[in-house]
Protein backbone atom coordinates (compact mmCIF):
# COMPACT_ATOMS: atom_id res chain seq x y z
CA UNK A 1 0.00 0.00 0.00
CA UNK A 2 1.12 3.14 -0.91
CA UNK A 3 -0.51 6.75 0.93
CA UNK A 4 0.04 9.97 -1.19
CA UNK A 5 -0.68 13.33 0.32
CA UNK A 6 0.71 15.89 -2.02
CA UNK A 7 0.19 18.51 -3.89
CA UNK A 8 -0.95 20.90 -0.41
CA UNK A 9 1.79 23.27 -1.39
CA UNK A 10 1.21 23.78 -4.90
CA UNK A 11 -2.12 24.28 -4.43
CA UNK A 12 -1.59 26.69 -1.27
CA UNK A 13 1.11 28.96 -2.74
CA UNK A 14 -0.89 29.01 -6.02
CA UNK A 15 2.32 27.45 -7.72
CA UNK A 16 -0.38 25.52 -10.59
CA UNK A 17 -3.84 25.91 -10.65
CA UNK A 18 -6.22 24.24 -8.63
CA UNK A 19 -7.27 21.29 -10.95
CA UNK A 20 -3.57 21.15 -12.03
CA UNK A 21 -2.34 20.32 -8.80
CA UNK A 22 -5.49 17.36 -8.62
CA UNK A 23 -4.37 15.79 -11.97
CA UNK A 24 -0.95 15.97 -10.75
CA UNK A 25 -1.94 13.78 -7.51
CA UNK A 26 -3.58 11.24 -10.53
CA UNK A 27 -0.33 11.28 -12.57
CA UNK A 28 2.03 9.73 -9.70
CA UNK A 29 -0.96 7.43 -8.80
CA UNK A 30 -1.70 6.50 -12.34
CA UNK A 31 2.36 5.94 -12.12
CA UNK A 32 2.15 4.18 -9.33
CA UNK A 33 -0.31 1.54 -10.40
CA UNK A 34 1.21 0.80 -13.81
CA UNK A 35 4.76 -0.26 -12.30
CA UNK A 36 3.10 -2.55 -9.90
CA UNK A 37 -1.04 -3.05 -10.53
CA UNK A 38 -1.17 -5.17 -6.95
CA UNK A 39 -0.18 -2.16 -5.38
CA UNK A 40 -3.21 -0.17 -2.67
CA UNK A 41 -2.85 3.29 -3.52
CA UNK A 42 -5.00 5.67 -0.82
CA UNK A 43 -4.62 9.61 -1.25
CA UNK A 44 -5.16 11.21 1.67
CA UNK A 45 -6.88 14.52 1.48
CA UNK A 46 -5.11 17.82 2.82
CA UNK A 47 -5.46 17.92 6.81
CA UNK A 48 -7.18 20.96 8.54
CA UNK A 49 -5.23 23.61 8.91
CA UNK A 50 -5.99 26.99 10.92
CA UNK A 51 -6.31 29.35 7.97
CA UNK A 52 -8.11 28.28 4.58
CA UNK A 53 -8.56 30.64 2.40
CA UNK A 54 -9.56 30.22 -0.62
CA UNK A 55 -7.13 29.61 -3.73
CA UNK A 56 -7.82 31.01 -7.48
CA UNK A 57 -11.55 30.97 -6.20
CA UNK A 58 -11.17 27.43 -4.96
CA UNK A 59 -11.75 26.52 -1.38
CA UNK A 60 -10.11 24.06 -0.10
CA UNK A 61 -12.84 21.83 1.19
CA UNK A 62 -13.73 21.76 -2.62
CA UNK A 63 -10.05 21.00 -3.52
CA UNK A 64 -10.38 17.71 -0.89
CA UNK A 65 -13.95 16.67 -2.18
CA UNK A 66 -11.71 17.13 -6.07
CA UNK A 67 -9.12 14.49 -4.53
CA UNK A 68 -11.45 12.53 -3.63
CA UNK A 69 -13.21 12.13 -6.86
CA UNK A 70 -10.02 11.97 -8.47
CA UNK A 71 -9.29 8.52 -6.27
CA UNK A 72 -13.16 7.29 -6.84
CA UNK A 73 -12.18 7.05 -10.79
CA UNK A 74 -9.39 5.03 -10.02
CA UNK A 75 -11.31 2.38 -7.53
CA UNK A 76 -11.20 -0.64 -6.91
CA UNK A 77 -6.95 0.14 -6.48
CA UNK A 78 -7.18 3.43 -5.26
CA UNK A 79 -9.65 5.11 -2.78
CA UNK A 80 -9.56 8.12 -0.45
CA UNK A 81 -8.37 8.86 3.23
CA UNK A 82 -10.19 11.49 4.96
CA UNK A 83 -7.16 13.63 6.33
CA UNK A 84 -9.01 16.49 6.34
CA UNK A 85 -12.24 15.97 8.93
CA UNK A 86 -9.68 14.08 11.05
CA UNK A 87 -10.36 17.21 13.40
CA UNK A 88 -12.75 20.43 12.89
CA UNK A 89 -11.16 24.15 11.56
CA UNK A 90 -11.60 24.97 15.25
CA UNK A 91 -9.64 22.44 16.45
CA UNK A 92 -6.97 22.94 13.98
CA UNK A 93 -4.81 24.84 16.63
CA UNK A 94 -4.76 22.18 18.85
CA UNK A 95 -3.05 19.83 15.99
CA UNK A 96 -0.97 21.63 13.93
CA UNK A 97 2.19 22.90 14.93
CA UNK A 98 3.27 26.57 15.82
CA UNK A 99 3.77 27.20 11.91
CA UNK A 100 0.83 26.38 11.46
CA UNK A 101 0.80 24.06 8.77
CA UNK A 102 2.30 20.55 9.69
CA UNK A 103 0.24 17.97 12.06
CA UNK A 104 1.95 17.89 15.68
CA UNK A 105 2.73 14.95 17.65
CA UNK A 106 -1.31 14.41 18.40
CA UNK A 107 -2.69 15.17 14.71
CA UNK A 108 0.44 12.73 13.43
CA UNK A 109 -1.50 10.08 15.68
CA UNK A 110 -4.68 10.90 14.21
CA UNK A 111 -2.99 10.55 10.77
CA UNK A 112 -1.88 7.24 11.49
CA UNK A 113 -4.76 5.96 13.53
CA UNK A 114 -7.49 6.80 10.11
CA UNK A 115 -4.83 5.43 7.59
CA UNK A 116 -4.50 1.71 9.43
CA UNK A 117 -8.50 1.49 9.49
CA UNK A 118 -8.92 2.06 13.29
CA UNK A 119 -11.95 3.93 14.49
CA UNK A 120 -12.42 7.60 12.42
CA UNK A 121 -10.50 9.54 14.53
CA UNK A 122 -12.60 12.65 14.31
CA UNK A 123 -15.01 11.76 17.78
CA UNK A 124 -17.79 13.93 18.56
CA UNK A 125 -16.95 14.31 22.30
CA UNK A 126 -14.02 16.36 20.61
CA UNK A 127 -16.46 19.40 19.47
CA UNK A 128 -17.14 20.09 23.13
CA UNK A 129 -20.94 20.99 22.32
CA UNK A 130 -22.35 17.17 22.44
CA UNK A 131 -25.13 17.72 24.84
CA UNK A 132 -25.68 13.48 24.68
CA UNK A 133 -24.31 10.77 22.34
CA UNK A 134 -25.62 6.70 22.32
CA UNK A 135 -23.83 4.57 20.41
CA UNK A 136 -24.87 0.87 19.92
CA UNK A 137 -20.77 -0.47 20.24
CA UNK A 138 -20.47 1.48 23.62
CA UNK A 139 -20.80 -0.09 26.69
CA UNK A 140 -25.09 -0.46 27.25
CA UNK A 141 -26.80 -2.40 30.09
CA UNK A 142 -29.25 -5.14 30.10
CA UNK A 143 -32.36 -5.64 31.38
CA UNK A 144 -35.18 -8.22 31.96
CA UNK A 145 -34.84 -11.28 29.69
CA UNK A 146 -38.09 -12.43 27.72
CA UNK A 147 -38.57 -14.98 24.65
CA UNK A 148 -37.37 -18.50 24.07
CA UNK A 149 -33.87 -19.02 23.10
CA UNK A 150 -34.38 -20.69 19.03
CA UNK A 151 -32.98 -24.08 19.07
CA UNK A 152 -30.99 -26.30 16.21
CA UNK A 153 -30.75 -29.50 15.42
CA UNK A 154 -33.44 -30.77 17.40
CA UNK A 155 -32.51 -29.11 20.68
CA UNK A 156 -35.16 -29.53 23.39
CA UNK A 157 -36.71 -26.22 24.71
CA UNK A 158 -33.82 -23.99 26.52
CA UNK A 159 -35.63 -21.83 29.49
CA UNK A 160 -33.81 -18.66 29.77
CA UNK A 161 -34.98 -16.18 32.72
CA UNK A 162 -33.22 -13.68 34.91
CA UNK A 163 -32.22 -9.78 34.57
CA UNK A 164 -29.14 -9.79 32.17
CA UNK A 165 -26.52 -6.98 33.16
CA UNK A 166 -25.60 -7.25 29.58
CA UNK A 167 -26.73 -7.22 26.40
CA UNK A 168 -25.54 -9.28 23.52
CA UNK A 169 -26.38 -12.23 21.89
CA UNK A 170 -26.19 -15.57 23.51
CA UNK A 171 -24.95 -19.07 22.29
CA UNK A 172 -25.58 -22.09 24.45
CA UNK A 173 -23.79 -25.14 22.73
CA UNK A 174 -23.36 -28.85 24.01
CA UNK A 175 -19.89 -29.80 24.07
CA UNK A 176 -20.72 -33.39 25.47
CA UNK A 177 -24.23 -35.54 24.96
CA UNK A 178 -25.74 -37.25 27.54
CA UNK A 179 -28.65 -37.28 29.98
CA UNK A 180 -29.31 -34.61 32.22
CA UNK A 181 -28.85 -35.82 36.07
CA UNK A 182 -27.09 -39.09 34.87
CA UNK A 183 -22.96 -39.52 35.08
CA UNK A 184 -21.05 -38.39 33.64
CA UNK A 185 -23.22 -35.36 33.23
CA UNK A 186 -24.00 -33.37 29.65
CA UNK A 187 -21.81 -30.46 29.39
CA UNK A 188 -22.15 -27.27 27.36
CA UNK A 189 -20.26 -24.04 26.88
CA UNK A 190 -21.97 -20.48 26.81
CA UNK A 191 -20.50 -17.34 25.14
CA UNK A 192 -22.05 -13.76 24.58
CA UNK A 193 -20.63 -12.07 21.13
CA UNK A 194 -19.57 -8.60 21.86
CA UNK A 195 -22.01 -8.15 25.23
CA UNK A 196 -19.01 -7.66 27.42
CA UNK A 197 -18.40 -11.13 28.72
CA UNK A 198 -17.45 -14.20 26.94
CA UNK A 199 -18.29 -17.20 28.75
CA UNK A 200 -17.28 -20.21 30.45
CA UNK A 201 -16.27 -23.44 28.14
CA UNK A 202 -17.15 -26.22 29.57
CA UNK A 203 -20.04 -26.56 32.37
CA UNK A 204 -21.47 -29.65 33.38
CA UNK A 205 -25.11 -29.85 33.49
CA UNK A 206 -26.51 -29.45 36.79
CA UNK A 207 -28.91 -32.23 37.47
CA UNK A 208 -31.94 -29.97 38.04
CA UNK A 209 -31.08 -28.84 34.77
CA UNK A 210 -30.79 -24.68 36.56
CA UNK A 211 -27.93 -22.93 35.51
CA UNK A 212 -27.08 -19.11 36.44
CA UNK A 213 -24.58 -17.74 33.87
CA UNK A 214 -21.76 -16.49 35.95
CA UNK A 215 -22.49 -12.45 37.01
CA UNK A 216 -24.83 -11.82 34.08
CA UNK A 217 -28.03 -12.33 35.85
CA UNK A 218 -29.14 -14.68 32.86
CA UNK A 219 -30.68 -18.21 34.21
CA UNK A 220 -30.77 -21.18 32.15
CA UNK A 221 -33.07 -23.90 32.94
CA UNK A 222 -32.96 -27.42 30.55
CA UNK A 223 -35.59 -29.58 30.54
CA UNK A 224 -35.21 -33.59 31.31
CA UNK A 225 -34.30 -35.36 28.33
CA UNK A 226 -30.93 -36.40 26.22
CA UNK A 227 -28.52 -34.27 24.74
CA UNK A 228 -26.28 -34.48 22.28
CA UNK A 229 -23.12 -32.53 21.28
CA UNK A 230 -24.71 -31.08 18.02
CA UNK A 231 -27.34 -29.62 19.61
CA UNK A 232 -27.07 -25.69 20.33
CA UNK A 233 -29.30 -22.59 21.35
CA UNK A 234 -28.89 -18.63 20.18
CA UNK A 235 -30.81 -15.49 21.92
CA UNK A 236 -31.03 -11.81 21.59
CA UNK A 237 -30.74 -9.82 24.73
CA UNK A 238 -32.24 -6.61 25.39
CA UNK A 239 -30.82 -3.35 26.21
CA UNK A 240 -32.37 -1.74 29.27
CA UNK A 241 -30.26 1.73 28.89
CA UNK A 242 -28.58 3.38 26.25
CA UNK A 243 -25.35 5.30 28.26
CA UNK A 244 -24.38 8.97 27.03
CA UNK A 245 -20.60 8.83 25.69
CA UNK A 246 -20.74 12.50 26.11
CA UNK A 247 -20.21 12.35 30.30
CA UNK A 248 -23.37 14.45 30.65
CA UNK A 249 -24.97 11.46 32.21
CA UNK A 250 -28.27 11.99 30.21
CA UNK A 251 -28.59 8.09 30.24
CA UNK A 252 -31.80 6.83 28.46
CA UNK A 253 -33.80 3.80 29.71
CA UNK A 254 -36.29 1.96 27.98
CA UNK A 255 -39.76 2.68 28.01
CA UNK A 256 -40.96 -0.87 28.51
CA UNK A 257 -38.91 -3.15 30.77
CA UNK A 258 -40.46 -5.91 29.28
CA UNK A 259 -40.06 -5.02 25.66
CA UNK A 260 -36.32 -4.34 25.00
CA UNK A 261 -34.38 -3.40 21.97
CA UNK A 262 -32.10 -6.10 20.88
CA UNK A 263 -28.24 -5.73 20.82
CA UNK A 264 -27.30 -6.80 16.70
CA UNK A 265 -23.30 -7.66 17.11
CA UNK A 266 -22.68 -7.35 13.52
CA UNK A 267 -25.16 -4.60 11.27
CA UNK A 268 -24.27 -1.28 10.09
CA UNK A 269 -20.62 -1.51 8.58
CA UNK A 270 -20.34 -4.53 11.03
CA UNK A 271 -20.41 -2.64 13.64
CA UNK A 272 -23.31 -2.77 16.56
CA UNK A 273 -26.60 -1.53 16.32
CA UNK A 274 -29.81 -1.68 18.41
CA UNK A 275 -32.42 -3.57 16.46
CA UNK A 276 -36.43 -2.18 17.08
CA UNK A 277 -39.51 -3.74 15.67
CA UNK A 278 -42.30 -2.05 18.16
CA UNK A 279 -43.14 1.85 19.55
CA UNK A 280 -43.16 0.08 23.25
CA UNK A 281 -39.70 -0.82 22.39
CA UNK A 282 -39.07 2.75 22.76
CA UNK A 283 -36.24 4.96 25.12
CA UNK A 284 -37.43 8.19 27.11
CA UNK A 285 -35.56 10.67 28.44
CA UNK A 286 -37.37 13.56 30.61
CA UNK A 287 -36.57 16.49 32.49
CA UNK A 288 -33.70 18.25 30.10
CA UNK A 289 -33.32 21.50 28.76
CA UNK A 290 -31.67 21.83 25.07
CA UNK A 291 -32.56 25.20 24.16
CA UNK A 292 -31.99 26.64 20.08
CA UNK A 293 -29.84 26.47 18.29
CA UNK A 294 -29.36 22.71 18.50
CA UNK A 295 -28.52 19.45 16.71
CA UNK A 296 -29.62 16.16 16.09
CA UNK A 297 -27.38 13.34 13.95
CA UNK A 298 -28.81 9.53 13.76
CA UNK A 299 -27.00 6.51 11.83
CA UNK A 300 -30.13 4.07 10.83
CA UNK A 301 -31.63 2.13 8.51
CA UNK A 302 -35.14 0.63 8.34
CA UNK A 303 -36.25 -2.60 7.27
CA UNK A 304 -39.64 -1.96 5.24
CA UNK A 305 -41.34 1.09 4.01
CA UNK A 306 -44.86 0.70 4.84
CA UNK A 307 -44.96 2.79 8.29
CA UNK A 308 -43.55 5.90 9.21
CA UNK A 309 -40.55 5.13 11.78
CA UNK A 310 -39.50 7.60 14.55
CA UNK A 311 -35.55 7.96 15.00
CA UNK A 312 -36.36 11.08 17.77
CA UNK A 313 -39.37 11.56 18.94
CA UNK A 314 -41.70 13.43 21.67
CA UNK A 315 -41.87 11.72 25.41
CA UNK A 316 -44.98 11.50 27.32
CA UNK A 317 -47.51 14.10 27.21
CA UNK A 318 -45.60 16.56 25.40
CA UNK A 319 -46.89 17.89 21.48
CA UNK A 320 -44.05 19.97 20.89
CA UNK A 321 -40.30 19.54 20.85
CA UNK A 322 -38.48 16.98 18.42
CA UNK A 323 -40.29 14.37 15.77
CA UNK A 324 -37.83 12.85 14.02
CA UNK A 325 -38.69 10.57 11.19
CA UNK A 326 -39.12 8.61 8.16
CA UNK A 327 -42.66 9.87 7.11
CA UNK A 328 -43.05 8.63 4.05
CA UNK A 329 -41.91 5.84 1.81
CA UNK A 330 -39.09 8.44 0.19
CA UNK A 331 -39.09 11.29 2.77
CA UNK A 332 -37.68 12.46 5.79
CA UNK A 333 -39.19 15.18 7.70
CA UNK A 334 -38.92 17.20 11.20
CA UNK A 335 -41.86 18.28 13.06
CA UNK A 336 -41.22 20.79 16.37
CA UNK A 337 -45.32 20.77 16.69
CA UNK A 338 -45.71 23.96 15.38
CA UNK A 339 -44.52 23.03 11.80
CA UNK A 340 -43.08 20.07 9.48
CA UNK A 341 -40.21 20.63 7.24
CA UNK A 342 -39.59 17.29 4.36
CA UNK A 343 -36.64 16.15 2.40
CA UNK A 344 -37.82 13.57 -0.41
CA UNK A 345 -35.84 11.42 -2.67
CA UNK A 346 -34.84 9.43 0.21
CA UNK A 347 -33.99 5.45 0.35
CA UNK A 348 -34.65 4.39 3.70
CA UNK A 349 -34.12 0.93 3.62
CA UNK A 350 -30.25 1.95 2.86
CA UNK A 351 -27.80 3.04 5.79
CA UNK A 352 -28.32 6.97 6.10
CA UNK A 353 -26.87 9.74 8.85
CA UNK A 354 -30.25 11.63 8.96
CA UNK A 355 -29.55 15.56 10.78
CA UNK A 356 -31.65 18.35 11.75
CA UNK A 357 -30.27 21.71 12.39
CA UNK A 358 -32.85 23.56 14.50
CA UNK A 359 -32.31 27.44 14.23
CA UNK A 360 -34.90 29.69 13.15
CA UNK A 361 -35.18 30.59 9.47
CA UNK A 362 -31.09 29.20 9.13
CA UNK A 363 -32.64 25.31 9.77
CA UNK A 364 -31.83 22.87 8.05
CA UNK A 365 -32.18 19.19 7.53
CA UNK A 366 -29.41 16.26 6.46
CA UNK A 367 -29.07 13.14 4.76
CA UNK A 368 -25.92 12.22 4.12
CA UNK A 369 -23.84 14.59 2.15
CA UNK A 370 -27.39 16.50 1.03
CA UNK A 371 -28.86 19.55 2.93
CA UNK A 372 -32.07 21.31 2.60
CA UNK A 373 -32.58 24.83 4.43
CA UNK A 374 -36.01 24.80 6.08
CA UNK A 375 -37.07 27.07 8.06
CA UNK A 376 -38.09 25.95 11.90
CA UNK A 377 -39.63 27.53 15.18
CA UNK A 378 -37.18 27.57 17.99
CA UNK A 379 -38.99 25.06 20.25
CA UNK A 380 -36.88 24.04 22.64
CA UNK A 381 -36.40 20.05 23.80
CA UNK A 382 -37.53 19.21 27.28
CA UNK A 383 -37.52 15.45 26.82
CA UNK A 384 -37.59 13.05 23.80
CA UNK A 385 -37.75 9.23 22.91
CA UNK A 386 -34.94 6.88 20.66
CA UNK A 387 -36.91 4.72 18.29
CA UNK A 388 -40.37 6.05 18.50
CA UNK A 389 -42.91 8.70 19.41
CA UNK A 390 -45.19 8.59 22.27
CA UNK A 391 -47.35 10.44 20.83
CA UNK A 392 -48.28 9.44 17.01
CA UNK A 393 -47.12 5.75 18.18
CA UNK A 394 -44.47 5.43 15.34
CA UNK A 395 -42.07 2.78 15.84
CA UNK A 396 -38.69 2.24 14.40
CA UNK A 397 -38.77 -0.94 11.98
CA UNK A 398 -35.11 -1.84 11.50
CA UNK A 399 -31.48 -0.62 13.41
CA UNK A 400 -30.14 2.33 14.85
CA UNK A 401 -26.39 2.69 15.12
CA UNK A 402 -25.69 6.36 16.35
CA UNK A 403 -27.75 9.00 17.89
CA UNK A 404 -25.94 12.95 18.92
CA UNK A 405 -27.67 15.63 20.39
CA UNK A 406 -25.57 18.79 19.93
CA UNK A 407 -25.90 22.24 21.70
CA UNK A 408 -25.33 25.15 19.52
CA UNK A 409 -25.20 25.35 15.74
CA UNK A 410 -22.20 22.75 14.34
CA UNK A 411 -19.99 24.66 11.99
CA UNK A 412 -19.84 23.25 8.71
CA UNK A 413 -16.56 21.19 9.20
CA UNK A 414 -17.81 19.77 12.21
CA UNK A 415 -20.70 18.57 9.90
CA UNK A 416 -18.18 17.24 7.58
CA UNK A 417 -16.44 14.92 10.22
CA UNK A 418 -19.85 13.98 11.66
CA UNK A 419 -20.81 12.82 7.93
CA UNK A 420 -16.97 11.08 7.35
CA UNK A 421 -17.49 9.42 10.41
CA UNK A 422 -20.44 8.42 9.39
CA UNK A 423 -19.34 6.89 6.23
CA UNK A 424 -16.12 5.08 7.78
CA UNK A 425 -17.63 3.38 10.57
CA UNK A 426 -21.23 2.49 9.13
CA UNK A 427 -20.70 2.70 5.86
CA UNK A 428 -23.46 5.75 5.00
CA UNK A 429 -23.23 7.18 1.50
Amino acid sequence: MVILQITRNDYANAKMSPANTVASAGYLADAIHEANPSVRVRIMTYTREVTENAVAGVAWDAQRDALAALAATRSPWCDVIWGGDFWTLEDAALHNTTDPVHPNDWGQEKMTAGSVGDDFPFRPEDLGTVFAHYKAGADLLGGPVAGTPTAFNSAPALAISGTSTVPGHLRVEMTRGGTRGGTPAPRFAWSFLRGGIWGENDVAMPANGVYTLGTTGVVLTFPAGSYNNLMYWEHKLGVGQLVDMSGNLRHVSAFSSANLATYEADSLGHKPALSFGSVMQQYRLAGVTLNPPYAIFAVAKKNGTAAAGTLVGRNGSLTTGALMYVNTATSFAFNDGQVQRNMSGIDPLIPHLYGVIVDGANSALIVDGTSAVVSLNNVPLTAYTIGGDSQNSFRWDGVISDVLFLGGRPSETAIRAILRRARHEYGTP
